[in-house]
């Protein structure tokens, strides 16, 4: 039972803490959203955020001809980050005109926002795929930069807010008095909106537009519903978040044929709101519901760690951090010798950080260490060796991943990481691997369906769920014929 309960907390680590990031960010600003009545602000910055994400799509072609890397991953995020820190610049200020109301811009935004983003993707690549993307969110395919990214936007918006807890509340709600003692208001203010802004911007690839307005909206209004004060509403409006995180992602694995996980979270938020709704006429039911739902705050938080601690690698050595760096040419072949050793020892924790200690390593020895660790005893060394193998530009880190595509593989998140590197060295046989967890029924329906969506959008064809002769034909018709299309950002036939 607990190992049915830890699975998605273990193999989606990555996935689960990108949500419960985005789920903690947007729920804390979403209670002064919805106290400030400026709900519709967060639907157009999610709009604007995904009219920067389209342009990114859209440019895709040109970054490739200009030589940018990693595009697909800084691309939308920039962008994003750029089109709705511009607009919660310009919301945050305060318009004269008698003619147009706050809301007539705000409609407009969210307009202009939301057609010229679908006529962005629309000429990209995988033009439904990515808008489906865009709206529901990728979660299962969360890249290490998008995360990274992510933790530096959070962490920064969350000690803003504990410096300026104080100052930002009373502006919100009491300028007049704010700048009558001296407080700059209009600044504070825009602070605010500034932060609203830079989280739709990061949680947007993550969640999706369905997914953070509903995270910036549901769980204030429960937190506003059950508690007292503002600063008890924004704990109870987190706590809903985890809880509906959680709830959310157990679902997505276990739940029918594999349901999308932000939608997934989504009914599971509209589920808690509507018991707060019930039970806001009574103050006995509203405290014992408060209780609750705090106390399974902090259950969420203990299985979203397990996440944190898979991920981070909790158990790794601190003893020597030189390793986790680009090692000096004068110390090479000592390092090289240490960390063979390393490889060699009974801990794993001691063979993790020498797999880690080689990531960074551009040599053919590196590369065959690399290549042994993938068959550790040990799962976390085997998926760390992955990734670096993934990383590293050489053709013998490509035949050590295809050697292990040929053979019998581990658990579905160990495939889904050597998809991943596959893909980063622009194998194919990455698709053969999605085709086989496809055809997988023992795999949660979690997996199956989210690689159904993959294949889609690496190929370029349909499939249905079901449809395992479909898959089969496809590949076996397909698979000599395919190249990596860098400006499409998928395999296309050679002759096409």
């Amino acid at each position: 039972m607990l190992d049915s309960l830890l699975f998605p907390f273990e193999e989606l680590a990555r996935n689960v803490v990108a949500l419960g990031l985005v789920s903690v960010l947007s729920a804390y600003l979403g209670v002064y959203v919805v106290c400030k009545r400026v709900v519709f602000v967060g639907i157009a910055l999610a709009e604007l955020g995904a009219l920067g994400i389209g342009a990114a799509f859209l440019l895709s072609g040109v970054a490739a001809s200009w030589g940018i890397a990693h595009w697909e991953d800084s691309g939308p995020v920039l962008l994003s980050l750029l089109c709705t820190l511009l607009g919660a610049l310009f919301f945050s200020l305060r318009s004269d005109s008698r003619r147009l109301s706050r809301e007539s811009l705000l409609g407009v935004a969210y307009c202009l926002g939301a057609g010229l983003a679908v006529l962005c993707i629309w000429h990209s690549a995988e033009g439904l795929e990515k808008l489906k993307n865009l709206m529901t969110g990728d979660t299962l395919f969360v890249s290490s930069m998008q995360l990274q990214v992510l933790t530096v936007v959070a962490g920064l918006v969350l000690i803003v807010h504990g410096l300026f807890a104080k100052q930002l509340l009373f502006c919100s709600f009491d300028p007049e008095m704010a700048r009558s003692l001296g407080i700059p208001a209009r600044a504070f203010e825009v602070l605010l909106y500034l932060s609203i802004g830079a989280a739709v911007a990061v949680g947007l690839r993550v969640g999706g537009i369905l997914l953070i307005f509903s995270l910036s909206v549901l769980p204030a209004c429960c937190g506003l519903l059950l508690a007292e004060s503002f600063g008890a509403a924004q704990r109870v409006s987190v706590a809903v978040a985890l809880l509906a995180c959680v709830g959310g992602t157990l679902a997505s694995v276990y739940v029918g044929a594999g349901l999308p996980l932000p939608p997934s979270v989504v009914a599971c938020l509209g589920g808690l709101f509507l018991l707060a709704l019930a039970s806001s006429r009574s103050a006995r039911a509203r405290a014992w519901l408060r209780r609750l739902v705090e106390l399974g705050g902090v259950l969420a938080c203990a299985l979203i760690a397990v996440s944190v601690s898979n991920l981070l690698c909790a158990t790794r050595l601190a003893s020597d951090p030189s390793w986790l760096a680009a090692p000096e040419a004068a110390h090479e072949l000592e390092l090289l010798s240490e960390l063979r050793v390393e490889l060699a020892a009974a801990e794993p924790a001691r063979r993790l950080t020498a797999v880690q200690g080689l990531a960074g390593w551009q040599d053919s020895s590196a590369v065959a260490l690399l290549a042994g660790a993938l068959d550790d005893s040990d799962e976390g060394v085997q998926r760390a060796a992955l990734r670096a193998l993934g990383q590293h530009p050489s053709v013998l880190a490509r035949e050590a991943l295809l050697r292990l595509a040929a053979r019998q593989r581990g658990s579905p998140g160990a495939q889904l990481d050597l998809v991943d590197a596959l893909l980063a060295q622009k194998c194919p046989e990455g698709l053969q691997l999605l085709i086989e967890q496809l055809g997988n029924t023992a795999a949660p329906p979690f997996f199956r369906f989210q690689a159904l969506e993959r294949l889609q959008q690496l190929s370029g064809q349909s499939f249905e769920l079901d449809a395992h002769d479909a898959w089969q034909h496809w590949w076996e018709r397909s698979r000599l014929r395919l190249e990596w299309d860098e400006a499409q950002g998928r395999f296309v036939s050679g002759k096409d």
